[in-house]
């Protein structure tokens, strides 16, 4: 993989990230979504999108697109669609280390698999 093709791999992958976290900081602030909200959408997404924080999590979301599209004009597909498994670990450890959230040891296990198999991508690709 050329160090471009990496690069936007990895900025998607950051952009990703920082867009789910933002997401999840602006739904803390809506609270709740039940029947009585679901039953008024148009309340609901004038709620939802009163939140700056969602505003910059999609256009991160809508940014690490742009990014994600450019990535795979220069790197193989089997490649880079690897990396995307880094989202988990990233949004797992901000969760845990931001938002005070808990994972299970099976989780953490499962986290450290995704990593080395997307080393061992990495790795056989090189």
């Amino acid at each position: 993989m050329s160090g471009v093709g990496f690069a936007y791999v990895v900025t998607s992958v950051v952009f990703v990230v920082t867009g789910q976290t933002l997401l999840k900081l602006g739904m803390l602030r809506v609270g709740p979504i039940g029947k009585s909200e679901i039953g008024r959408p148009v309340a609901l997404i004038r709620t939802v999108l009163g939140h700056w924080q969602v505003w910059v999590g999609l256009t991160l979301y809508a940014i690490s697109a742009a990014m994600w599209i450019i990535a795979l004009s220069l790197v193989p597909l089997s490649v880079a669609y690897p990396f995307l498994g880094l989202t988990y670990v990233g949004v797992a450890t901000i969760a845990v280390l931001k938002l005070r959230e808990w994972l299970t040891p099976a989780q953490w296990l499962g986290i450290g698999l995704v990593v080395a198999g997307v080393l061992v991508v990495t790795i056989s690709a090189a």
